[in-house]
């Protein structure tokens, strides 16, 4: 009877030590989870301020684009802006020069030779990859640069001079371009000259 008191009282004294150790790992339990919270609200925290991150760096990107399309459309008014002013330039240029040309050419300032150099300076634009004129512009050019200045009748002088601003219209950075219509203006030019002579001669005296 002793021995099994003995007995009985070793194992619930080992159970008293396993209550022990388990009341101690309840404890690190308890401070593990403790430790979780923190983790978590730590987390949380995190979270919350990578989200206010990522809302300022969506404001930033809708600002950036905004000045892009801005500063995109003030760019594009400025280049129109330009061709614009650029175009009314040479319109003006073309038009001086023009008259320029013209008023010599019937003064008899611009000779028939000088008339001819310039018709073969002209005749470059041919060597253009790509020219601006249809077919049947560029037969009526051929024919014209091909044609004596002083035989031009005035339809056909008007026509040439046409073609020569279409030219610089379309090729206005090319110096062909504005041979050819320096060329047209002298022709124009030389054409009022013979028709100023022929109108003279009839009205003379004979």
């Amino acid at each position: 009877m002793r021995s099994v008191e003995g007995r009985l009282s070793k194992v619930e004294g080992r159970l008293g030590g396993v209550e022990e150790h388990l009341k101690g790992v309840e404890a690190r339990l308890g401070r593990v989870e403790e430790h979780l919270d923190s983790v978590e609200k730590s987390l949380g925290s995190v979270w919350e301020g990578l989200r206010s991150i990522e809302k300022r760096l969506d404001r930033v990107e809708a600002g950036v684009e905004d000045l892009r399309k801005e500063v995109g459309e003030k760019f594009r008014k400025l280049e129109e802006y330009i061709d614009v002013r650029v175009e009314r330039l040479g319109r003006a240029f073309s038009g001086y020069q023009e008259f320029l040309v013209e008023y010599l050419s019937v003064k008899g300032v611009v000779s028939p030779r000088e008339a001819e150099m310039l018709k073969n300076e002209a005749a470059r634009l041919s060597l253009l990859a790509v020219n601006p004129f249809t077919k049947e512009e560029w037969e009526k050019l051929k024919k014209y640069l091909e044609k004596n200045p002083e035989d031009f009748t005035l339809e056909e002088a008007l026509e040439f001079r046409e073609l020569g601003r279409k030219a610089i219209a379309e090729y206005w950075d090319r110096p062909e371009a504005y041979k050819l219509h320096l060329y047209t203006c002298v022709v124009y030019g030389l054409t009022l000259r013979k028709l100023e002579e022929e109108k003279a001669r009839r009205a003379s005296p004979q």
